[in-house]
């Protein structure tokens, strides 16, 4: 199935599939803009379960090195070699 991923896709009468269902939500207020998006997996198979385990140790790499006094690109390195 093809997915529009932009932030202004709207929903649509098309029958979705419940493999993946990507859920985004944007909010405008003033000169503030914030969105935040969620990925749901339905019944994943083993590659997708062991790719979500690969993207949340990449994720907890990166915020344990975000201390203070480290650069930001330390946070980025250690993302990427937990991939």
């Amino acid at each position: 199935p093809a997915y529009d991923l932009r932030p202004s896709a709207q929903s649509d009468d098309k029958i979705m599939t419940y493999d993946t269902i990507l859920v985004s939500l944007g909010a405008r207020y003033n000169n503030y803009c914030t969105n935040i998006s969620r990925t749901f997996l339905i019944d994943p198979d083993d590659g997708q379960q062991k790719a979500y385990q690969k993207l949340v140790d990449a994720h907890a790499a990166a915020a344990a090195a975000l201390v203070e006094g480290a650069k930001l690109s330390d946070a980025y390195e250690a993302a990427k070699g937990a991939l």
